[in-house]
């Protein structure tokens, strides 16, 4: 799923067959609401850093952006 117009959570449950699970990263506004048939089977769950060990992961960023390999200014908007 596309994630640059930031799709509310429901579109995900639209995009995803019962018993599936969905990682919500970045979600924008929250929706005035959700109908509880739309979550139904579903697994939604929020994601920040993943499972990583912020020791290890952010030097190892730090490398791929001075390598020009992960240039995290462009994900940076105003």
């Amino acid at each position: 799923m596309a994630t640059s117009a930031r799709p509310p959570p429901s579109c995900s449950a639209g995009a995803t067959r019962f018993g599936g699970s969905v990682g919500l990263v970045g979600v924008g506004k929250p929706e005035p609401s959700v109908t509880i048939n739309a979550l139904a089977g579903r697994t939604f769950s929020g994601l920040v850093e993943g499972d990583t060990v912020p020791q290890t992961f952010i030097p190892q960023l730090i490398a791929l952006n001075a390598k020009g390999d992960f240039p995290f200014d462009r994900l940076i908007t105003k």
